[in-house]
Formats: C-alpha cells, sequence, structure tokens
C-alpha cells in the first residue's frame, strides 16, 4: 500500500506540461486568492505544439472572491486570449476540476459561479473547436505562478497578453520554461 502511495505521489512531482497536438494552441489558466482573501491574482500562458509561448496574461483585482471565482475569472480571459487572437483550434486547460466539469457539461449552472459560467459558454459558443481540459496543478507550473506573482507591486485589473514589444520577454520563458 506504501508503495502504490509513493508511486502515485512521486509521479505527480514529476509531471510536467505537455504539448498539444499539432495546429493546436494550449492556454493553460489559474486563479489565486492573495493577501487574506482581499485581491485575486490570474495567470494564464499560451502555448503552440513546439511549447513556444505565444501570449501570456497577469493581473491583480482587489476584490474578495473565493478560489473558484477565481479559477473563473482566469479562464474567462484565457477565453478572451485565444478570441483575441483568432486562434482556431484551442485547448484551455486549467487546475480546477469542479471549473473545468461546470464548462463542460450542458447542464445549467446552480452555483455561485453560474454568471461566469454562462459569460464563458457564451464567449465558446461560436467555436467549435476550442475545448477545456483539467491538468493537474504540476503541469500548471507557469500559470500558477503568474496567478500568485500577478502584479506583484501595481494592482491593475487589465490583462496583457504580449505583442512586439515582449519578444524579448517571451523569448525568455522559451528558454527557462519549455519544460515546466
Amino acid at each position: 500500500m506504501m508503495n502504490n502511495y509513493l508511486q502515485v505521489h512521486h509521479k505527480n512531482r514529476l509531471s510536467k506540461w505537455s504539448p498539444p497536438v499539432a495546429d493546436t494552441i494550449k492556454i493553460n489558466f489559474d486563479g489565486a486568492v492573495l493577501e487574506k482573501g482581499c485581491e485575486v491574482g490570474i495567470g494564464g500562458v499560451a502555448r503552440d505544439s513546439s511549447g513556444v509561448v505565444l501570449a501570456w496574461f497577469s493581473c491583480r483585482f482587489l476584490r474578495q472572491v473565493n478560489g473558484e471565482i477565481a479559477e473563473a475569472l482566469a479562464a474567462r480571459e484565457a477565453v478572451d486570449l485565444a478570441i483575441r487572437h483568432g486562434w482556431s483550434r484551442v485547448l484551455i486547460e486549467g487546475d480546477c476540476l469542479s471549473l473545468i466539469n461546470k464548462l463542460n457539461s450542458s447542464d445549467l449552472d446552480q452555483s455561485y459561479t453560474r454568471p461566469l459560467v454562462q459569460d464563458i459558454k457564451l464567449a465558446t459558443s461560436f467555436s467549435s473547436t476550442l475545448s477545456f481540459a483539467h491538468v493537474v496543478r504540476n503541469n500548471n507550473t507557469i500559470a500558477h505562478k503568474l496567478a500568485t506573482r500577478a502584479g506583484a507591486s501595481l494592482y491593475s485589473s487589465r490583462c496583457f497578453s504580449p505583442v512586439e514589444a515582449d519578444l524579448k520577454l517571451i523569448s525568455t520563458f522559451n528558454k527557462n520554461f519549455r519544460s515546466i
């Protein structure tokens, strides 16, 4: 029994991000409740099948919300990122299983996340090639770091994705985090 426990937990520590199939963009997102519940950080990163970072976002809001709402805010920004860039085949991954299940369900959500879930579903209803999947936290490292370190000294409700001026930062991401 102890061997099974160690194998499962050792394997999880060794997990890492896996690329999407060719011609698909994968966006990993995460939300985090920060500073004693008075702030929320969201983050996400979009990569192609080679692991190259195409875009990312990170921002902090002064709001009191719970973890699932933070995750839903991050998922909504991930969807917006895909729409803004006009990507046709997109897989959006997050580590909040309950939210991913709600986004993939045809049932009407009756929880406190309902308005955000409905908004995300409406935004994705125009694309049959945008899908959601659950990923374990160990495979969501960059998005988690972007969420927990969002706006470290500047409180902002604006999220952003890179443009040509951010190519140096993207290059740094690609060198340092390709295997994460």
